[in-house]
C-alpha cells in the first residue's frame, strides 16, 4: 500500500472500532442490558466487515480487544468479569492467541522475534511461579486463587504483549492500535466528564468523585493519565500547523476528566508526565513550563478549585514534619495517614521477607500482623506489594521491564524518521513517566481495564525499535 491507500484503510479501520467504542459507551451510559448473545454478534459483525477489508484475523482480535478493554467490566457481565476464566476479555484473547498460531502453522513461518523484554519478563514469571508454589502448605484453595490471580495480572498481560508485538508488522497496523487508543480514552474522559456532571452527588467530596468503568476514581484516574498523552505529543510535533491545535480538545477533555476523580496521585502524574515531555521535546519549553508551575504555587488562586481543595485535604494541620513519623501521620488527613502507615507495615514486611517475599497474593491477610489495626488495607503503592510479596528480586525484575521500554521508547523518539511513529513515542514516554508516578499510590496492575493498555502500547515501541535498528544498519 502506498501512504494514502494507507490512510484511507487506516480510517476505515478506526471509524468501524470508534462506532464500537461509541456503542460501549451508549450502552454504559443508558444501563442497557445487553441480551446473552448480543455482544457476540456485535464482535462476529465487526469481525465480517474488517474481514472483507482484508484484516487477517489476528489483527481483527487485537483491534476488538483493544476497543472492548476499557468496557470489559461494565459490559458483558453474563460471562462474568475478569475475575472469572470466562469472559469476553479471555475469549477475544483467546481467539487471538490461536488464530496468531494457526496462522503461523499454515504459512509455516512464526516469524518470532525476541526483544529486551522477553528475559525479564520470563524471570519475573518465574519468580511468581516459584513465590505461589513456596507456599503451598497454604492448600488447595490458595494454589487456585494465586494463579488464577497471578494468570490475570501477569501472564495474560504479557501473552498479549508478545501477541501484539509479533502481528503490528506494519505502520498502518500502529497506527491504527494508537488512533483506537485515542479515541478510547477521550470517549472515558467524555463518560466521566458527564458523569461529573449530570450524576454525582453533591457535598461531601467522595460522593462527587467519579469512577465509571472500574468503580474506582483512583484508577480511573490512573487510566487516564497512562494513555491520554498522545493529542498532546502530536501538539508538541507539529505545532505549527493549525489543524494539530484541534488536539488540544481531547486533551483537555481528559484533563477535565482526571480532576473530576480527585485523585491525587493521578494530579502529579499528570504534571510529571507534562514536564517529561516537554523536556524530551525542547528544553525551552520545559523550562517555560517549569516558571509557570513555580509561578503558579507562589499563586495557588490560579490553579483550578477542585484541585486546590483537593490537594489542601492531605495536610489537616500545620506543616508536616518529614523527619517525625508519628507527628506527620498525625498532620495529615485519614487517607494520606493510613498510606504512610501501610507503606511502613510493607516496608517491615520486606525486611522480614526480603528474597523471596510473604508469597504472592499474601499482602492483604499477612499485613495484619505487621501494624496496630485490626483490618487490612491495599498496599497503595505497586513497587512495595511486588517487593512484600514476591520478593525484592522481583521488583528489580519489574523496574528492569520498566528502564527497558524507557531506553527503547527514548530511541524510538529520537531516531525514527515516521513523524506519527515519533508523535506516538513521545506519547508513550510521557506515559510512561505517569505510569512511575502513579505506582507509588496505586496498585492496579490486576485490573485489566487500567493496565492492559500499557503491555500493548509497550509492544509497539519494542516493534518500531526494531524497524528503527533496521534504519541504522540502511544507513
Amino acid at each position: 500500500m502506498n501512504d494514502h491507500e494507507t490512510s484511507r484503510f487506516s480510517l476505515t479501520v478506526t471509524g468501524l472500532m470508534g462506532l464500537l467504542i461509541c456503542f460501549f459507551a451508549m450502552v454504559f451510559m443508558k444501563e442497557i442490558t445487553l441480551p446473552y448473545l448480543a455482544l457476540p454478534l456485535v464482535f462476529l459483525a465487526c469481525g465480517i466487515l474488517l474481514r472483507r477489508k482484508g484484516v487477517s484475523i489476528p489483527e481483527i482480535a487485537m483491534y476488538l480487544l483493544v476497543a472492548y478493554l476499557p468496557f470489559s467490566k461494565k459490559i458483558g457481565e453474563e460471562f462474568g468479569h475478569f475475575g472469572s476464566a470466562f469472559n469476553f476479555v479471555n475469549l477475544l484473547m483467546a481467539v487471538f492467541l490461536l488464530s496468531w498460531a494457526w496462522k503461523g502453522l499454515k504459512r509455516r513461518d512464526w516469524q518470532w522475534q525476541s526483544n529486551a523484554l522477553m528475559i525479564p519478563m520470563l524471570l519475573f514469571v518465574l519468580i511468581g511461579v516459584f513465590s505461589i508454589a513456596s507456599y503451598r502448605a497454604y492448600g488447595a484453595e490458595y494454589i487456585k486463587e494465586a494463579s488464577v490471580q497471578f494468570l490475570q495480572t501477569w501472564i495474560i498481560p504479557l501473552v498479549l504483549f508478545v501477541l501484539v508485538f509479533h502481528t503490528v508488522r506494519d505502520r498502518g497496523a500502529f497506527k491504527n492500535i494508537v488512533l483506537i487508543m485515542m479515541f478510547a480514552v477521550a470517549v472515558v474522559s467524555l463518560l466521566a466528564v458527564y458523569e461529573y456532571q449530570f450524576n454525582t452527588g453533591g457535598g461531601d467530596i467522595d460522593e462527587a468523585r467519579v469512577g465509571i468503568l472500574t468503580d474506582d476514581p483512583n484508577l480511573l484516574g490512573a487510566f487516564i493519565v497512562f494513555y491520554m498523552f498522545f493529542p498532546l505529543a502530536f501538539i508538541f510535533m507539529n505545532w505549527r500547523r493549525k489543524v494539530s491545535w484541534t488536539m488540544m480538545v481531547p486533551f483537555l477533555i481528559s484533563c477535565r476528566a482526571v480532576m473530576v476523580t480527585f485523585s491525587r496521585g493521578a494530579y502529579l502524574a499528570l504534571a510529571v508526565a507534562v514536564f517529561a515531555m516537554a523536556f524530551f521535546r525542547k528544553k525551552w519549553l520545559f523550562l517555560i513550563l517549569v516558571f509557570l508551575a513555580w509561578f503558579a504555587l507562589a499563586n495557588p488562586y490560579l490553579l483550578p478549585g477542585g484541585i486546590r481543595y483537593r490537594m489542601g485535604q492531605t495536610v489537616k494541620t500545620g506543616t508536616p514534619d518529614m523527619a517525625n513519623t508519628e507527628a506527620l501521620e498525625g498532620s495529615l488527613d485519614p487517607s494520606a495517614g493510613k498510606r504512610i502507615e501501610v507503606w511502613q507495615a510493607a516496608g517491615r514486611m520486606i525486611r522480614t521477607h526480603p528474597v523471596f517475599g510473604v508469597g504472592y497474593a499474601l499482602f492483604l491477610p499477612k499485613v495484619q500482623h505487621y501494624w496496630t489495626f485490626p483490618f487490612s488495607m491495599d498496599a497503595h503503592n505497586t513497587y512495595l506489594l511486588i517487593a512484600v510479596e514476591m520478593g525484592v528480586p522481583a521488583l528489580g525484575l519489574f523496574l528492569w521491564m520498566l528502564l527497558v521500554l524507557f531506553w527503547n521508547g527514548r530511541k524510538v523518539y529520537r531516531k525514527t524518521r515516521d513523524p506519527f511513529v515519533k508523535a506516538s513515542a513521545l506519547g508513550f514516554l510521557g506515559g510512561l513517566f505517569s505510569f512511575l508516578v502513579c505506582n507509588f499510590f496505586v496498585t492496579h496492575l490486576h485490573v485489566p481495564e487500567v493496565a492492559a493498555y500499557f503491555w500493548v502500547l509497550a509492544a509497539l515501541m519494542m516493534r518500531s525499535r526494531i524497524e528503527v535498528e533496521t534504519q541504522e544498519i540502511k544507513k
